[in-house]
C-alpha cells in the first residue's frame, strides 16, 4: 500500500483566511454546530408553520361565523318578505272579490251602488282604488267598442279603391268643365259682341260652379279694351268711312 499522505488544513495555507475564521475544533464540531443551525431553522419553520395555521384557522373560523349570521339575516329577511307577501296576497284578494262582487250586483241603481262603494272603501286602500280605475276604464272601452260597432251597421263605408275612381272622375269633369269655361272667356275676349254671357253661378251645377270660380279672378284682372273690341270699333269705324267716301249713284 502506498503510503498515507498528510493532510493540511487550508488554514495552514492561508494564513489570512485563518486568521478571520474561528476555530470549531476539528470536523466533528463543524458537523454538530452545522446540525445544531439546521435544527433551529427547522424549529422556527416548524414554529412560522404552526402560526400561519393558527391565524387560518382563526380567520376561517371568523369568516365562519360572519357567514352564518349573514345566512341567518338572509333567511329573516326571506322570512319577513315572504310573510309581507302573504298579507299582501290576502289583501288583494279581499279587494279583487269586493269589486268582482260590485261588478256582478249590475242593477239600474249601479251609479248608486258605485258611489255607496266609493265611499266604503277605507283610506289606505290605494289598490281597491286602482282596481275600481281599472273596471272603470274597461267599461268605456267596452261602450265605446260598441257604439263604434253600431256606427259601422248604420253606415256604408266605401273602399280605397272606390273612393279613388270617384275622385279621379271628379277631377276628369272639372278639367273639361274648366276647359269650356275658358274657351268661353277666350271667345268673349275675340269677339265680345257675338258672345253670349254664361249663366250666373247660383245656375250652375257643381263642376261648373267650382271651375267659374277657378277663372274668377282672372276675369277681373282683365280690362274692358280688349283686342276683340278694339278691332270691332276699328271695323265700325272703317265701315262708316267707307259709307261716307262711296260716290253716289245718279239717278
Amino acid at each position: 500500500m502506498p503510503p498515507k499522505r498528510g493532510i493540511k488544513r487550508k488554514g495552514a495555507e492561508n494564513p489570512e483566511l485563518s486568521d478571520g475564521m474561528p476555530e470549531f475544533g476539528g470536523p466533528d464540531n463543524s458537523k454538530r454546530l452545522y446540525h445544531r443551525d439546521f435544527e433551529d431553522w427547522a424549529r422556527q419553520m416548524a414554529k412560522i408553520n404552526r402560526f400561519e395555521a393558527a391565524q387560518s384557522k382563526e380567520i376561517v373560523k371568523k369568516f365562519s361565523q360572519k357567514a352564518e349570521k349573514q345566512k341567518q339575516q338572509l333567511e329573516e329577511y326571506l322570512k319577513d318578505q315572504e310573510e309581507a307577501l302573504k298579507k299582501y296576497h290576502q289583501r288583494f284578494l279581499a279587494a279583487y272579490k269586493k269589486v268582482y262582487s260590485s261588478v256582478a250586483s249590475a242593477s239600474p241603481t249601479r251609479n248608486s251602488a258605485s258611489k255607496q262603494a266609493k265611499h266604503d272603501v277605507p283610506e289606505d286602500a290605494d289598490l281597491l282604488r286602482q282596481a275600481q280605475g281599472i273596471v272603470a276604464g274597461c267599461r268605456l272601452l267596452i261602450q265605446s267598442y260598441k257604439d263604434t260597432d253600431e256606427d259601422l251597421k248604420t253606415q256604408k263605408i266605401e273602399l280605397p279603391t272606390a273612393t279613388w275612381s270617384k275622385d279621379k272622375q271628379d277631377i276628369k269633369e272639372l278639367l273639361n268643365c274648366g276647359r269650356e269655361h275658358g274657351e268661353r272667356i277666350i271667345e268673349g275676349l275675340l269677339a265680345p259682341h257675338t258672345y253670349s254671357a254664361s249663366e250666373g253661378h247660383e245656375k250652375l251645377g257643381g263642376h261648373e260652379q267650382a271651375a267659374a270660380e277657378l277663372f274668377a279672378e282672372s276675369r277681373k284682372k282683365i280690362g274692358e279694351d280688349c283686342w276683340g273690341s278694339v278691332a270691332f270699333e276699328q271695323i265700325e269705324g272703317f265701315k262708316g268711312l267707307t259709307e261716307t267716301m262711296a260716290p253716289r249713284r245718279e239717278r
